[in-house]
């Protein structure tokens, strides 16, 4: 899946969720990274492509900060959440 289209399933659920966030989540290690895939056809460059696990991620993410977790406290307890790179 592409940052795009992750963004499109949360708002296709009425659930806030922009490409912003959805890089920052990655930067801070709390969603996995893209992998490269190329693109057919000549000087198309390649594509950003995201697991389906990062959708549960996301949705676990989204739980925690509701209980009134903070995104510093996830990060410390990654392992506890099952994020490993």
């Amino acid at each position: 899946l592409t940052a795009v289209q992750l963004v499109a399933i949360f708002s296709s659920r009425e659930i806030r969720f922009s490409e912003a966030t959805f890089r920052k989540y990655v930067q801070q290690g709390l969603l996995p990274r893209s992998r490269r895939v190329g693109r057919k056809g000549k000087n198309r460059g390649s594509l950003g492509v995201y697991p389906s696990k990062a959708i549960r991620r996301v949705n676990l993410i989204k739980s925690l900060m509701a209980d009134g977790y903070t995104i510093d406290e996830i990060q410390s307890q990654r392992h506890k959440y099952n994020y490993h790179h």
